[in-house]
């Protein structure tokens, strides 16, 4: 990649996996240098604690690659009748939490709740499979 352009997404995504497999084989070296021969109680904590940050690494990078992921997924506009159902669904979602603050909930609008919110799932994977 040219020095003066943008990365793409999948060049961050790219350049992400990398720095996981490292993480990873730096990790495993670590721990196994760990189990390893007989070192001293400094240098285990030392180990110890390199192990930590790496491991917090792995973790953030983890996130990050998610989220690289997330952000590579194009959703196409939904179709006016679809933006009309969804605001139906989030009114019908609106009116169970307000009824739920005042009466306890009941296996009725339980199940009410669940089959509009798979109804709400359903139309944001249509449409993003759709993209």
């Amino acid at each position: 990649m040219p020095e003066n352009t943008v990365p793409t997404i999948a060049d961050l995504r790219a350049k992400n996996l990398n720095s996981l497999d490292v993480i990873t084989k730096a990790l495993q070296r670590l721990k196994e240098l760990r189990r390893g021969a007989a070192i001293s109680p400094v240098l285990q904590d030392h180990i110890d604690a390199e192990i930590s940050t790496l491991e917090l690494e792995l973790t953030i990078s983890t996130i990050v690659q998610t989220r690289l992921q997330a952000a590579s997924v194009v959703v196409k506009p939904l179709s006016e009748a679809d933006a009309g159902r969804l605001e139906q669904l989030a009114a019908t979602i609106d009116e169970a939490i307000e009824r739920d603050t005042v009466v306890t909930a009941s296996l009725v609008t339980v199940e009410s709740f669940v089959k509009t919110a798979t109804s709400v799932r359903d139309l944001v994977k249509a449409s993003a499979a759709a993209a």
